[in-house]
């Protein structure tokens, strides 16, 4: 999508990262959730298990640049 281009990788977080684990809590009835991050998936989990431990139970991180 072409206004992703201006994303942060704040905003990238919070628009993305939290509402697919929202979804994946809604839909699984979970509080928390597994997250497994490739590359720089990985850094973005990262930053989004680290603003909200509680919601996550696993970090997986494959390839990722930290």
């Amino acid at each position: 999508m072409s206004y992703d281009k201006d994303m942060t990788l704040d905003s990238y977080v919070e628009q993305y990262i939290e509402r697919s684990v929202e979804k994946v809590q809604e839909i699984t009835g979970e509080k928390q959730v597994s997250l497994f991050g490739y590359c720089w998936g990985g850094i973005f989990s990262l930053i989004y298990s680290s603003l909200h431990p509680e919601n996550v139970k696993n970090l997986i991180l494959h390839a990722t640049p930290v």
